[in-house]
């Protein structure tokens, strides 16, 4: 791929986020509520011993890191098709120290 190419591919994913964070922060698609059940899922299936997770269109993985920090897992694996979304997800899950070397997108 040319420097072009992923520059108008990471330029098309920023400008297209933007809009997504806008709907995400006035919390049209209830991604609050969403997350809270999917926190609330990890927390109990925690709780009945180690588990992995393997998250298919992961995105930037943002709203989901803060549920991984609450119960983290033995390992992660991210995949989504877009590049600059998962160099997103590397900076908000490499945040979650007990995922360590276990994390991949």
């Amino acid at each position: 791929m040319s420097d072009s190419a992923h520059f108008d591919e990471t330029s098309l994913f920023r400008q297209s986020w933007t809009v997504y964070d806008a709907i995400c922060h006035e919390n049209y698609m209830f991604h609050r509520e969403l997350y809270a059940c999917v926190a609330e899922i990890l927390r109990l299936r925690r709780e009945q011993g180690a588990y992995s997770i393997l998250d298919l269109g992961c995105g930037s993985a943002r709203f989901l890191s803060s549920c991984l920090r609450a119960a983290p897992p033995l390992s992660y694996t991210g995949v989504d098709l877009s590049a600059a979304a998962l160099e997103e997800a590397r900076g908000y899950l490499t945040r979650i120290p007990k995922l360590g070397s276990s994390f991949e997108v």
